[in-house]
């Protein structure tokens, strides 16, 4: 199986994502990406609307803290 590299480099207005094979070859273009981050704070907002209404703290943040102690901080 091939292994897969995703990089991320957060801000605080937008984040920069590319998934790579260990060859180097991008395998998920920009806009799908945004697409998949589009949804992922649809969902994340959905669940914790607090959260992502709270100053200084991402999407991704909030969507760890859900992965980890679930909806019911």
């Amino acid at each position: 199986m091939d292994q897969i590299i995703i990089g991320v480099d957060t801000h605080k207005s937008s984040h920069i994502a590319v998934a790579i094979n260990t060859q180097g070859t991008r395998l998920a273009l920009h806009e799908e990406i945004q697409i998949h981050e589009a949804e992922l704070e649809r969902l994340v907002a959905d669940k914790a609307p607090k959260l992502m209404k709270s100053h200084g703290i991402s999407t991704l943040t909030v969507a760890e803290m859900l992965i980890l102690v679930g909806d019911n901080a």
